[in-house]
C-alpha cells in the first residue's frame, strides 16, 4: 500500500505543479493583455491630443497678426485661409470683407478668427 501510496501522492503533486503553471500562464496572459490595452488607450490619447493641435484655442496666440484671404464674403461670418488652413471667421468691426479680400487676424475665439480687412 505505501508504493501506490506514494504514486498517488506524486500525481496529485504533479496535477498541483501543473495548475501552479497553468495559472501562471493566464496570469501572465491577462497581465499582458492589460498592459496592451492600456498602451492602445495612451495611444488614441495621443492621436487625439495630436488631432487637436489645428484648434485654435490650443495655439490660437499664434495666428494673431498672420495675414490671409477671404474665401467667402464676410457678413459679418464667412470662411478664410489663414496660414494653409481654412477657418470660419468674422468680420472684427462688423463690416462685409468681400470674397478674395486679403485678411488680418485680430483675435481668436475658440474656433473662430476674428478679422479684419488689410
Amino acid at each position: 500500500m505505501d508504493g501506490s501510496l506514494g504514486i498517488v501522492l506524486l500525481k496529485l503533486f504533479l496535477a498541483l505543479i501543473i495548475l501552479i503553471i497553468i495559472l501562471a500562464a493566464i496570469g501572465f496572459l491577462f497581465w499582458i493583455v492589460r498592459d496592451l490595452i492600456k498602451s492602445m488607450k495612451t495611444t488614441i490619447e495621443d492621436d487625439s491630443l495630436k488631432a487637436s493641435i489645428n484648434e485654435p484655442k490650443l495655439w490660437g496666440e499664434s495666428f494673431i497678426g498672420k495675414s490671409g484671404e477671404a474665401i467667402t464674403d464676410l457678413i459679418p461670418k464667412g470662411v478664410v485661409h489663414v496660414n494653409g488652413e481654412y477657418w470660419k471667421a468674422v468680420s472684427i468691426d462688423a463690416k462685409k470683407i468681400p470674397k478674395e479680400s486679403q485678411i488680418s487676424v485680430i483675435e481668436v475665439q475658440g474656433i473662430v478668427l476674428k478679422v479684419k480687412k488689410r
